[in-house]
């Protein structure tokens, strides 16, 4: 009995961040096609299926209001199948393409806005709980090459003044780093209980229309509970940084080369986090699921955004367009975010499995 305790253990740990992994993906799918069937719902459309997973088979949960919901066996992802909305189809009184166009674009919109918000809850409500990452005014690594090697940062330095001024916050830190862009400026750090003086120039950055410094190095966080308004408003903060963040990735080649990650960097992540615990697997899941609502919202015909795309061309024009251009924009964006999948897939394997950048 004894002997079997051990075995037990280790078959705990190795399954636990498993479901981990399975329980994030699966809220991160609920949360989004909640935001689709509800506005679906709202607008008068028959939902036919709400399901949890792709693949053939399912397990039917229950029935109601005329909308099945099912668990398909791979859990991957999911779906809201509205009535009527194939282009090919003959339109149905209380289908998809029956409504209006503001109708149509409202059900799609929804469900990146309800990832967003799933995610902005979390980073709201998690601070009064297990608490939020506060960051320090602190050095963790430096990245090669960077400003902050090149100026003699090193790991474990403390910031105690930038360009004259007193740091107290790892938030002042980042404040005044990111205010000088492209400017050499003075720093004093604690190292080893003395006090060292650097002149590092920052580097040029852009974080959507605005221009910032950056230095290159991780700063260090301590996890912190906060109070009901502090924890709303650091939530609010971090969720609408990382939305800046994921906009400046996406809209520089540059940065999307080096930053993105794809679904085996995406599930390595998620394994990790739940091996380090509850609190931070639900935090990278709040962060996923603004990453979710952003990359959706990319005009590419199968996401989200390329049916907002479709949409709009369809309000300009004042007329529907025929089922046979619809077919083919969404043929062109399959291939589209299939090349994508290749690409990010080829990168993670390079990084996770072959140790290259």
């Amino acid at each position: 009995m004894l002997e079997s305790v051990p075995f037990l253990s280790a078959a705990l740990t190795t399954i636990l961040p498993v479901l981990g992994v399975i329980a994030a993906i699966v809220a991160l799918v609920v949360a989004h096609e909640l935001g689709h069937f509800l506005a679906a719902k709202a607008a008068g459309m028959r939902v036919e299926e709400f399901a949890v997973g792709f693949g053939p088979g399912k397990w039917t949960v229950f029935r109601r209001g005329g909308t099945e919901y099912n668990i398909r066996p791979i859990p991957a992802g999911g779906f809201v199948r509205i009535a009527g909305m194939d282009p090919a189809e003959e339109p149905v009184p209380d289908g998809f393409n029956a409504q209006s166009v503001w109708k149509r674009m409202g059900v799609i919109f929804a469900g990146p806005l309800a990832s967003f918000l799933f995610g902005y809850l979390i980073f709201c409500s998690i601070g009064m709980t297990a608490g939020l990452p506060v960051g320090k005014p602190t050095v963790v690594s430096i990245q090669p090459g960077s400003p902050a090697e090149k100026a003699g940062l090193k790991p474990g330095d403390r910031f105690v003044e930038i360009a004259g001024k007193r740091i107290e916050t790892g938030e002042e830190m980042m404040r005044e780093i990111r205010s000088r862009p492209g400017q050499k400026f003075k720093v004093v750090v604690e190292r080893d209980g003395r006090l060292v003086t650097l002149y590092p120039t920052s580097r040029v950055d852009r974080e959507g229309s605005r221009v910032v410094g950056r230095l290159g190095f991780t700063p260090g966080a301590e996890i912190k509970r906060l109070g009901v308004m502090d924890s709303i408003r650091k939530g609010t903060e971090i969720s609408f940084g990382m939305v800046r963040q994921l906009l400046a990735v996406v809209t520089s080649v540059g940065r999307l080369k080096q930053e993105a990650g794809g679904p085996l960097a995406i599930i390595n992540a998620t394994h990790d986090a739940a091996k380090r615990g509850p609190a931070d697997l639900i935090i990278l899941t709040a962060m996923l699921s603004l990453n979710f609502a952003v990359l959706n919202l990319l005009p590419i015909p199968v996401l989200d955004g390329g049916h907002l795309l479709l949409l709009s061309v369809e309000a300009v024009r004042r007329r529907r367009l025929s089922a046979r251009a619809q077919q083919t924009a969404l043929a062109v964006g399959l291939a589209t975010l299939a090349v994508i999948i290749v690409l990010v897939l080829a990168k993670d394997i390079s990084t996770l499995f072959l140790n290259r950048p």
